[in-house]
């Protein structure tokens, strides 16, 4: 087995010699396995001034151990060893006992930054050398096992590493306000108890949520809905507040939204209401009482709109058909200053204890530029192109023509719904 180690040293020939006693250093047996060590110095390594840094960061990255030379305290072998001390490298730190000055500086800097490290100090003379080769033999020997536990994990693998780094890179372009924030960090939470569920042999391979844990995630990240920038445009149905509120036992999404409007939040949802040929409500079985309390939950909330900063506004549009009964699809469309999203989930009602199929999402966001004119500034809006946008603009004008042809859910109108009388 190899174990690479990466070495800094400063830029002079007399640290060839200190090189050259590490090379020496002999091939251990552990555990019947002989492990072989292999050093790379780092200025053999550079390929241009240019890409220097980056060569450096990939040495420290791929080693299994990385050394740095102290004794003259430049500032370039105090940088790389700052980067190995970042990432959790396994780090040993080496010194010329001969600099006494440069000593004295040394442990007053070691106790703040650097104990646990193992360090190994020599003497620059053929002796003080090969004592060297001797103390940095048994000190790697002892680091074996450590050593040995991270290359037979995944902790050292190489597409592991590309992956973690992808997602670095990714949510370096998710600002703080955005409202792929809590999308993010739910991924995240929801990947980190999948890799630790696998440490104990278990894995679900189911691609839906239990109802309890979408309205979790759908309450955490409406919750980001909280000031007068904001918009909430819904259409929706009976049926998916029956499993968004686990057939009203849990109004924790219901609160959620209510919380937003008083935030600042504008909020205009439109109840799609199944109809027979009377005009009288078509309910599913067991639906009818949770649908009226429902109904009457929101029409209390939106009468207190005085008292809010923002607005909850009710309408019902009319569906002559059957065809929400066994798979129902809803809409929201989200907006937070330039930011706009879309949820299109869906249901199948034939699977009563688990009815998700799936939640499609579609984000984009204006870009606002600085228009000058004269000695003044404008905002001026331009907005990306792409699918996401067609789409969005596409929802929105469905959602602005259904809200026109939807009639208010008045005191009136909700007065015939609890009475079961004709409401068309």
């Amino acid at each position: 087995m190899e174990i690479k180690c990466s070495v800094f040293l400063p830029f002079s020939d007399r640290f060839t010699f200190v090189f050259d006693a590490l090379n020496k250093v002999k091939p251990i047996v552990y555990k019947e396995t002989t492990i072989y060590f292999t050093f790379f110095r780092a200025d053999d390594e550079y390929v241009t001034d240019s890409l220097a840094i980056d060569k450096i960061k990939e040495l420290i990255r791929e080693c299994d151990i990385a050394l740095f030379d102290l004794t003259t305290f430049r500032p370039n072998v105090c940088w790389e060893l700052g980067f190995a001390e970042g990432i959790e490298k396994d780090i040993f730190i080496l010194y010329d006992k001969n600099y006494q000055k440069n000593i004295r500086k040394f442990k007053k800097i070691f106790p703040l930054n650097l104990s646990g490290r193992e360090r190994i100090n020599y003497k620059f003379s053929v002796e003080g050398l090969k004592n060297f080769e001797a103390d940095i033999e048994s000190k790697l020997k002892s680091t074996i096992p450590k050593i040995i536990a991270k290359k037979e994990t995944l902790y050292k693998d190489k597409d592991v590493e590309d992956y973690l780094n992808n997602i670095k890179s990714g949510l370096k372009k998710i600002k703080n306000d955005s409202l792929l924030k809590n999308l993010a960090k739910g991924e995240l939470q929801r990947l980190g108890n999948r890799i630790s569920n696998l440490q104990k042999g278990v894995f679900d391979l189911r691609n839906r949520k239990p109802s309890k844990d979408v309205i979790k995630y759908y309450a955490f990240y409406l919750s980001q809905l909280d000031n007068e920038d904001c918009k909430f445009l819904t259409i929706t149905h009976f049926n998916f507040w029956n499993f968004i509120t686990r057939n009203g036992q849990d109004w924790s999404y219901f609160d959620k939204n209510i919380e937003a409007v008083k935030k600042g939040t504008l909020l205009q949802r439109i109840f799609r209401v199944p109809i027979n040929e009377k005009g009288e409500i078509i309910y599913r079985p067991n639906e009818e009482k949770f649908a009226k309390e429902l109904l009457n939950r929101h029409f209390g909330a939106a009468k207190d709109n005085a008292q809010y900063k923002g607005k909850l506004e009710l309408k019902i549009s009319y569906v002559e058909d059957n065809r929400s009964i066994d798979r129902f699809g809803n809409m929201a469309l989200w907006y937070k200053k330039d930011q706009r999203m879309m949820f299109k989930p869906s249901y199948e009602l034939k699977e009563e204890s688990n009815p998700l199929k799936e939640t499609i999402l579609t984000y984009w966001e204006k870009k606002r530029d600085i228009e000058k004119k004269g000695n003044t500034e404008k905002n001026k809006s331009t907005i990306e192109s792409g699918e996401n946008q067609a789409e969005f603009i596409s929802a929105e004008n469905d959602f602005n023509y259904a809200w026109k042809e939807s009639k208010i859910l008045d005191k009136e109108l909700l007065s015939k719904i609890l009475k079961n009388q004709i409401i068309k």
